[in-house]
């Protein structure tokens, strides 16, 4: 829909570049933890960029994993165990190699504190999704420490439409609290379920931590119908979430939050 844009702004949403966004958000933080599912990796290398383009150091790492076979934009990739000090404006990438696997894991708690201690940032991914753009949480998840400043959960808008199993990492954990089929359709409704549910969103999320829940990949609602726009924007203003697009680098929130 080429008048999306029109239509948040009619409805008393605030546009900005991501990168301004990010940075309104989070500039007086110094770790962030992002879990959920559609797009926490990329968040996390925007996120990044935009500290690294402030002059911060920063630290990337995980408390379950990452793939290898992406282009983090890193200065260097690290165990711990190396001498290392950061130069002002530059990243790093903590992680416990396994070589033959495709995953980086977790590093050590101590090489976590000592390297992370020594930047200006910390931007941590504490949850595994599958690449799919909604989760579920099941008992152990997310992996959330007591240090986390900031908890960021990111849903992925390109669920809407598409049947439950296709799209939700832990559907099977999702049916049976809500007695939802598999073959399901996504709609607005489970994506308020999952941000409310105890389960959900921000399970684990430390007392005291700030809570931001981004609807990631706005630019999919172009091919959306009308009614599935306005439950977006309805479900956005309600529990006070961003709507936002890292791949068109854009962001949008309720005018509420940016006065509050």
């Amino acid at each position: 829909m080429s008048d999306l844009k029109l239509l948040l702004k009619g409805c008393g949403f605030v546009f900005a570049p991501l990168f301004d966004f990010l940075r309104y958000c989070f500039d007086s933080y110094r770790v962030v933890s992002i879990v959920g599912g559609g797009g926490k990796t990329s968040l996390m290398i925007a996120l990044k960029d935009t500290f690294v383009s402030c002059g911060y150091s920063v630290m990337l790492t995980t408390t379950t994993h990452l793939s290898k076979n992406v282009d983090y934009g890193v200065g260097r990739i690290i165990s711990g165990m190396e001498a290392w000090v950061p130069a002002s404006g530059e990243s790093v990438l903590l992680v416990r190699e396994e070589p033959l696997t495709g995953k980086f894991y977790a590093p050590d708690s101590i090489a976590m504190k000592r390297v992370g201690d020594a930047c200006d940032k910390v931007i941590i991914e504490a949850d595994g999704s599958k690449g799919l753009p909604l989760k579920y949480h099941n008992d152990s998840e997310p992996v959330v420490l007591d240090s986390f400043e900031v908890v960021v959960s990111v849903l992925g808008l390109d669920s809407l439409g598409a049947p439950i199993a296709d799209v939700m990492h832990r559907y099977e954990l999702y049916e049976k609290a809500y007695g939802a089929s598999a073959d399901r359709i996504a709609d607005c409704s489970d994506l308020e379920r999952i941000i409310s549910d105890p389960n959900g969103s921000f399970r684990c999320a430390p007392d005291g931590a700030a809570r931001f829940m981004f609807l990631n990949k706005a630019d999919s609602l172009y091919e959306k119908d009308l009614r599935t726009i306005r439950g977006v924007i309805a479900l956005a203003r309600r529990l006070n979430c961003s709507i936002i697009s890292i791949r068109e680098g854009y962001a949008a929130m309720p005018i509420d939050r940016l006065i509050g």
